[in-house]
């Protein structure tokens, strides 16, 4: 039977995500998190919000998750086909009324204690020209963080939270009070939060420094500083209570059954040792890899004596996701067992 108790920390993020939306507002939202959160808070909090996306659609109310912003599942359920160009036109008519129903997310590579955000390149040793990390660029979200408030999702690590970030894609609060001002941005607009695995930042009202507001049952100030690569203010922080059983429930019975955002690490289609790896049994790591954020969560009762972290996996839930027999399932184990990715051992000891 599946327990809903327990909760992955990319569920945490997407609680997180949908306890901060407010009714009626508008939402611009991509895919991944943000849409899992988006219509979590339309299916269980505030079912007034409204989710749009960049491509020009307007209400979305999927009933698949997506994987792409242009992705034809997003028109089924929704209120307004507009072209992009009305999208564009949409979020710059918002400011020019000082409307305060929008709010957007957006994510990146890098982020600054002002929550400018980069999402264009690395420098490493080179420079813009030739960077150690060319990523995809803005896309939409340098248009969204100029005309809108945003909330920004991030991956809590020190490389990603830097004193000073390499380009900034996404302007924030540029460099402190006053400073969208002089880069001739609007100064009514910026970054509101920033939603991350370890816990929720905000920003400041007078300085517009970053500080933490909220730490997740799971982490704690200290973590959130440990992984922080600048100071932060942690004095301010409270408890945010993990999701009900039943928010779980909602996620993963209906919202996104087939856990959309699972991540299958990109070496075991890279590295010639997985090349004969089954595409299931990629898939299938992916699974047990996320599996994992909850036995962190539960603390050192789930390592080991050298840090290796167990996950409870039972092969009946294998047999439940794939649509396969005890002995397809078994076998995508023992795959993953031969590969040394994995180590079995039986529930009773």
């Amino acid at each position: 039977m599946a327990d809903y108790t327990k909760y992955t920390k990319q569920e945490m993020q997407a609680y997180a995500i949908a306890k901060h939306i407010k009714e009626n507002q508008i939402v611009i939202v991509g895919t991944g998190l943000p849409l899992i959160g988006a219509s979590l808070a339309k299916a269980a909090i505030c079912p007034s919000c409204h989710p749009i996306v960049e491509s020009g659609l307007m209400d979305c109310d999927p009933v698949e998750v997506p994987r792409s912003v242009g992705d034809n599942r997003f028109m089924a359920h929704c209120a307004i086909q507009w072209p992009n160009i009305r999208f564009i036109g949409f979020e710059a008519n918002e400011w020019l009324h000082d409307e305060e129903r929008l709010i957007a997310f957006i994510g990146g590579a890098e982020i600054d204690p002002y929550g400018n955000v980069n999402s264009t390149c690395i420098f490493g040793k080179g420079d813009y020209v030739q960077p150690q990390t060319r990523f995809t660029g803005s896309g939409g979200a340098n248009g969204i963080a100029t005309y809108c408030n945003t909330v920004i999702m991030m991956q809590h690590q020190k490389r990603r939270f830097t004193e000073k970030i390499d380009y900034i894609t996404s302007c924030g609060w540029m460099d402190g009070p006053g400073g969208r001002e002089r880069a001739g941005l609007p100064g009514n607009r910026g970054p509101q939060m920033v939603v991350t695995d370890l816990g929720i930042m905000k920003f400041d009202e007078e300085t517009k420094r970053m500080y933490l507001a909220y730490y997740y049952p799971f982490s704690s100030p200290e973590m959130v500083q440990e992984n922080t690569g600048f100071e932060i203010d942690v004095s301010r922080a409270q408890l945010f209570d993990g999701p009900a059983p039943e928010i779980i429930k909602m996620i993963r019975e209906e919202i996104d059954p087939g856990q959309a955002f699972i991540k299958v690490p990109k070496d075991l289609f890279r590295m010639p040792q997985y090349r004969d790896l089954s595409t299931l049994a990629k898939l299938l790591y992916g699974f047990l890899l996320d599996r994992t954020s909850l036995s962190a969560a539960n603390g050192e009762s789930w390592t080991d004596e050298s840090g290796d972290c167990f996950v409870y996996f039972p092969i009946t839930e294998i047999m439940e996701r794939f649509g396969c027999g005890h002995d397809k399932a078994a076998a995508l184990l023992q795959e993953l067992e031969r590969a040394g990715l994995i180590t079995r051992t039986l529930k009773n000891r």
